[in-house]
């Protein structure tokens, strides 16, 4: 009898952690691809904004708050130029990724995209992309004037910013 309930215990104990990693890159994957969706985009505009003359790209960052799947967390701005340039105007949390909730959290309203695919910001654009305020963060980088655009991580649920660190290579 002994040895059932050592046994039943140990499979109970193997069985959590199982449960508990399979979440944790459960979140981390739904995280990577709104990050990635985002920088896409982002690069996308930035491709844009080089094929003009004139003002170049201007998005606009929905506030910060929570988001669902649908929801716009990045548009152009209406009478930019290059609105017709692009498929997508905007880009939204993908729908895959069911009844998830993401509390993206912002530092600028605006990022300026010119003709020569640099950005006008005096700082860096940051979004921090966390599923409702747990870990992992992903956070999406557009540098100033260079528009070099990255996706960094956090592992806390802090906010974006500082807290994020980013690899060398531009995932664009």
């Amino acid at each position: 009898m002994t040895e059932v309930i050592v046994t039943v215990a140990v499979i109970g104990f193997v069985m959590g952690t199982v449960i508990t990693i399979s979440g944790a890159e459960w979140r981390r994957q739904r995280v990577n691809a709104v990050a990635q969706e985002l920088a896409g985009w982002l690069g996308q505009v930035r491709s844009a904004s080089q094929r003009l003359t004139g003002a170049g790209c201007l998005v606009e960052f929905s506030a910060t708050g929570t988001y669902n799947a649908g929801d716009v967390i990045a548009r152009i701005k209406p009478n930019t130029a290059c609105i017709g340039q692009l498929p997508e105007t905007q880009v939204r949390i993908p729908n895959a990724q069911g009844g998830t909730s993401y509390s993206i959290s912002r530092g600028a309203a605006e990022l300026q995209f010119t003709p020569r695919g640099t950005a006008t910001n005096t700082s860096a654009v940051v979004l921090g992309i966390p599923i409702a305020n747990t870990a992992p963060q992903r956070c999406v980088q557009v540098t100033p004037l260079v528009a070099f655009i990255r996706v960094g991580r956090n592992e806390t649920s802090s906010s974006a910013g500082g807290a994020c660190t980013y690899s060398d290579v531009s995932p664009l």
